[in-house]
């Protein structure tokens, strides 16, 4: 099994199991040192330049008037300014299903992003 296939299954254990939650963020850490990129931190991708999305913790989105970001993850998150707005059912097939989402704030933001990868799709 390749390191992305791996991962993706790490991350559909992880919305089932928190003991699985840890083997997930390790082979997230494992991939990512690997390629040479920062252990944490926001990574952002364009996809309409071609670029791939980078093997990420947690996926975010910024909110239209930029006063807090809503964030995908298998994990389980606590803490001031985090609020869970519930389990993401989107399209049949697609990977997010079952991953917990929250609206954070900017401050919470920054906090996750001191701890976890964060990969963003930014659009032209």
């Amino acid at each position: 099994m390749n390191t992305e296939t791996t991962i993706n299954a790490l991350a559909t254990a992880a919305t089932n199991d928190n003991g699985a939650a840890a083997a997930f963020t390790d082979a997230v850490t494992e991939a990512a040192m690997d390629a040479g990129q920062p252990v944490a931190g926001f990574c952002g991708y364009h996809p309409e330049m071609g670029e791939a999305k980078p093997v990420a913790q947690m996926e975010a989105r910024l909110s239209h008037y930029g006063r807090h970001w809503f964030i995908y993850t298998p994990l389980t998150l606590k803490g001031r300014g985090i609020v869970a707005q519930g389990v993401f059912i989107g399209v049949p097939g697609s990977r997010r299903n079952g991953w917990n989402q929250y609206k954070v704030t900017e401050k919470a933001f920054a906090a996750l992003e001191a701890k976890y990868r964060i990969a963003s799709e930014m659009l032209l």
